[in-house]
């Protein structure tokens, strides 16, 4: 457990690694931070650390913060929580919905 009342889990994003440069006319987008190219996962954990919630397919140069504006999860939280007051806490920022 967390010790944080209301804390619904786990959020945070991940890259995976292309062995090739994609063949798209935008690939300075998937190009990392790391010099690699890749593709970005944001996933959500309950308190058991079981993945209940992902988004893949962003490029990696997204920021996890823009993949969570724009995810269902966060537009329409209705479909995956009680109606409370809860956060999803990750190790760079604290979301509340």
């Amino acid at each position: 457990k967390s010790g944080m009342p209301h804390n619904a889990g786990q959020i945070d994003g991940t890259h995976f690694s292309f062995a090739f440069a994609p063949r798209l006319a935008d690939r300075e987008c998937w190009y990392t931070r790391k010099a690699l190219y890749g593709m970005m996962m944001l996933a959500v954990c309950d308190p058991k650390r079981r993945i209940r919630y992902f988004v893949l397919g962003w490029p990696s140069s997204v920021h996890d913060n823009r993949v969570w504006e724009t995810c269902h999860m966060r537009n329409q939280p209705e479909h995956y929580f009680p109606p409370v007051s809860i956060s999803l806490v990750t190790a760079h920022f604290q979301f509340r919905i």
